[in-house]
């Protein structure tokens, strides 16, 4: 992914500024990525390109789409320099007052595209509540000043979707509002739906609305991921969010739908390699299962990479092991760092067992002889007669969305 923005071969101003986002955010482990030989000082290269961008910034204060292009700003582009810019002041690559770039001006151009966006009468009101968070979110990056107000006129605008939720949350925590950050962060945990390794975003729409190359199924993880790793960095949440990152990126052949996209999530790693002190990981690991060793591991740096063992059940040591019984699995590690691990096992459940799994969901029904009001089994009743049948439904968790199918009993009609 980080090969797939550096090496992009265009130059839009989108694209130029993409391009050096890792120069940025990875500078200290550019070897992992196998370009310390082509960039031997990453953050002089970024310091050079992000100065160069004066020439480029117009009169109105925003940056055009294309460098030589003299119409008009694009709203979007300057809104991501504007963050990259911030992560470059915060890691100390750049001193704005070095670069000449006016970030009082490109802060006023962003408020006032967003404010002629907001007059407009678009049904499409997803995407307006989209952009004004990012805005929100990059202004208060760069020190323009964003009230509580302004953040929650947003958030609680019934089109906001998680996308918009989660960089007003990101602004809250900009402003030091961490309390209203975390009520939106349980508000968008509402929407999740786990599964054994990752994890399922639902839209608060009913279905994600995608309108332009920024805008993607990736970002919303990706978003999601930056928000809990601030607030919650060991909440399990945050891991199977990666999973799912790494498995649209496995989809992509490495990289995600556009740059725009890409240096996405690549913000959000690392953010939460940060987080979680991932670049001085430095630790060995080892698996037993009923103290037989079936997979253990060396891990050095951010850029160590993940072992996997799979077992049949033929081979050893599962082939030696008692069945029918619960056997302990213990996970030994030492050294520094967070191990994050998943040990999972997979079976063939004869169709004459198979039973409905246990999600917290409990349904049952009752059925009442309308005339008398007594309750009636549902293979006693009688022809001519009327019923109702009362359906109880149940749920361990918040559910935003559950389909149900109740059948009547056979025989009867509604």
């Amino acid at each position: 992914a980080v090969d797939y923005v550096f090496r992009y071969p265009y130059g839009c101003m989108e694209q130029r500024s993409s391009r050096i986002f890792p120069l940025v955010a990875f500078s200290e482990y550019m070897k992992a990525f196998d370009l310390n030989n082509e960039v031997k000082y990453p953050k002089l290269v970024a310091k050079k390109e992000i100065k160069s961008w004066k020439k480029i910034q117009m009169q109105s204060g925003g940056f055009p789409y294309w460098p030589n292009d003299s119409r008009e700003a694009d709203l979007y582009v300057s809104m991501r320099i504007a963050e990259i810019i911030a992560l470059a002041q915060e890691k100390d690559v750049v001193d704005m007052d070095d670069t000449g770039i006016d970030l009082g001006s490109l802060g006023q151009y962003i408020q006032n595209q967003l404010n002629k966006i907001n007059g407009y009468a678009d049904p499409d009101n997803s995407y307006k509540c989209y952009l004004t968070a990012y805005g929100y979110y990059v202004m208060s990056r760069i020190g323009r000043v964003i009230s509580a107000e302004e953040i929650q006129a947003v958030a609680e605008n019934p089109k906001s979707d998680l996308n918009a939720l989660a960089l007003c949350a990101l602004t809250y925590l900009e402003i030091d509002e961490e309390g209203k950050a975390k009520s939106l962060a349980k508000k968008i945990k509402n929407y999740a739906q786990y599964s054994t390794r990752g994890i399922t975003l639902n839209s608060t729409q009913g279905v994600f609305n995608y309108w332009n190359y920024y805008n993607d199924a990736a970002e919303d993880f990706a978003l999601t991921l930056m928000l809990f790793s601030k607030l919650s960095p060991k909440d399990d949440i945050n891991a199977r969010l990666v999973y799912e990152l790494l498995t649209l990126e496995n989809q992509t052949k490495g990289y995600w739908k556009s740059t725009a996209v890409t240096n996405r999530v690549l913000s959000a790693l690392d953010v939460y390699i940060r987080a979680n002190d991932l670049t001085k990981t430095n630790l060995t690991a080892e698996a037993l299962i009923d103290g037989h060793k079936f997979v253990e591991g060396k891990f050095k740096g951010v850029a160590a990479l993940p072992v996997d063992n799979r077992i049949k059940f033929a081979e050893e040591p599962l082939k030696s092991l008692p069945r029918e019984k619960e056997l302990p699995v213990v996970i030994n590690r030492e050294g520094k760092g967070s191990l994050f691990y998943t040990v999972s096992m997979k079976y063939a459940v004869p169709a004459s067992k198979q039973t409905a799994a246990e999600q917290g969901i409990c349904l049952y029904t009752e059925i009442y002889d309308v005339k008398t009001g007594e309750l009636v089994e549902a293979d006693n009743l009688e022809s001519g007669k009327v019923y109702r049948e009362k359906v109880y439904v149940s749920s361990n968790l918040n559910r935003n969305y559950l389909a149900l199918r109740v059948p009547v009993p056979s025989g009867a009609e509604i």
